[in-house]
């Protein structure tokens, strides 16, 4: 098992980079985004493209998003995302450079009064110096 040094002189593990640190974070996005219909059925795409400025000794992050979702029927919505990020160079002390590629695919079943529920998987497609993720996805949407 691999082992990063922190700037303490402790060691750490070699995800540190990823969890980044308490210091202040600032993001900008560039949005794109088209729906319209597709095989007679709504679908969309979202493509995101964004600077992660960091204070303190993580480095900042380029970040790039995809987002392609339909409905299959009325209420259900499937969605195929992919979630890109890579430092910008090595940050300072224990901060190695690293990237890692993370895809998540979703199905979004919607229920009267504005309710929805989100279900599906996230997984770590590819990556340097990055924690291995797999898992899954809930969520609870409200419309209003």
């Amino acid at each position: 098992r691999s082992r990063a040094l922190s700037t303490t002189g402790q060691h750490g593990d070699p995800g540190s980079a990823q969890r980044g640190s308490a210091d202040a974070e600032y993001d900008s996005r560039l949005l794109l985004g088209k729906s319209g219909r597709l095989a007679g059925r709504e679908a969309f795409v979202d493509l995101q493209a964004g600077l992660r400025r960091r204070d303190g000794e993580a480095p900042d992050e380029r970040r790039l998003e995809v987002t392609v979702g339909g409905r299959p029927t009325r209420r259900l919505m499937l969605m195929a995302q992919v979630f890109d990020v890579a430092s910008v160079g090595a940050g300072q002390g224990a901060f190695e450079a690293y990237r890692y590629r993370n895809l998540q695919f979703t199905a979004v079943h919607q229920f009267p009064a504005g309710w929805s529920v989100q279900a599906g998987a996230v997984a770590t497609a590819s990556g340097r110096n990055a924690l291995r993720e797999r898992g899954g996805v809930v969520a609870l949407w409200r419309r209003f």
